[in-house]
């Protein structure tokens, strides 16, 4: 995309502000990186997930992304056939709640 229009836009500051709403850092740093889409395909599967999503906040009410946590770390772990801790085992729950 054209750095000249990003910037006309204030694309940028839009970035800033939205990554001002994530509830952790890896958040922050996927929506500094984000770029706007040009495939129309993935534009209207986007507004369709997005669409399905604003339809499940407001039927019920609450939502919350408290005890949101990257668990990227314990994963790999895991993967190589580690163990968790209490800890890992309480954001990893913590995780499935929110995504429930």
């Amino acid at each position: 995309m054209n750095q000249k229009v990003l910037k006309t836009l204030e694309y940028y500051k839009i970035l800033e502000q939205l990554a001002n709403y994530a509830a952790c850092n890896d958040t922050k740093k996927r929506i500094q990186n984000l770029m706007p889409i040009t495939d129309i395909t993935e534009i209207n599967y986007l507004q369709e997930t997005t669409k399905d999503a604003l339809n499940r906040l407001y039927k019920s009410n609450t939502i919350s992304f408290t005890g949101l946590h990257n668990i990227n770390g314990s994963l790999k772990r895991l993967s190589i056939g580690g163990s968790l801790n209490t800890t890992e085992l309480l954001q990893i729950s913590f995780l499935l709640e929110v995504a429930k």
